[in-house]
């Protein structure tokens, strides 16, 4: 029915980004939520990887904002390319995202040595030119990631976690992962 077509948008419209199509905070935040729980009941690790864009301002200021969202959109459709079906990936906002990597390995080690691989694979995906519109961009990323285990945190101390990694990144010139 016309009804439930209309529920169904509003509920879109609540849960995902409008530019992307990614998941927003809102269902990030539930999506979070079930995670850190399942990662609790079956002692797995969890990782939360917070992702920015180096050098995103001067391509919105130089070219434009179609630019730059033409930019995000290139870069979310590169990292959902690059996760697995099951790995969670939102957009924040402006040219914050979040990788969330469930279903990981209960040995820590393990769990940071996957992290490290999905990481530099992010890291090689995005670090490519993109042609949009007939001009080249490029932008690299900076990604700080956490990893949950033992489920004593929040998920808003996670993600503060690695927000706290990322500028790390960011404070040493960016383009890595911390």
């Amino acid at each position: 029915s016309l009804q439930k077509a209309h529920q169904q948008h509003l509920e879109h419209i609540a849960h995902y980004d409008a530019l992307t199509g990614l998941p927003n905070r809102t269902l990030l935040a539930d999506r979070m939520r079930q995670a850190m729980a399942q990662a609790t009941r079956r002692g797995n690790q969890l990782v939360v990887a917070y992702l920015d864009l180096d050098g995103f301002k001067a391509i919105n200021d130089q070219h434009g904002h179609d630019a730059g969202d033409q930019f995000l959109a290139a870069v979310a459709t590169n990292l959902k390319s690059t996760l697995r079906e099951g790995d969670t990936i939102a957009r924040l906002g402006g040219d914050e995202f979040v990788v969330m990597l469930h279903e990981i390995s209960t040995d820590s080690e393990e769990a940071a040595a996957h992290t490290r691989r999905v990481g530099e694979k992010i890291l090689r995906r995005l670090n490519v030119p993109y042609s949009l519109g007939g001009r080249m961009y490029h932008s690299t990323p900076s990604i700080g990631a956490t990893l949950m285990g033992g489920g004593q945190q929040s998920s808003a101390e996670l993600l503060k976690q690695a927000d706290i990694a990322m500028y790390q990144v960011k404070a040493q010139r960016g383009n890595a992962l911390c």
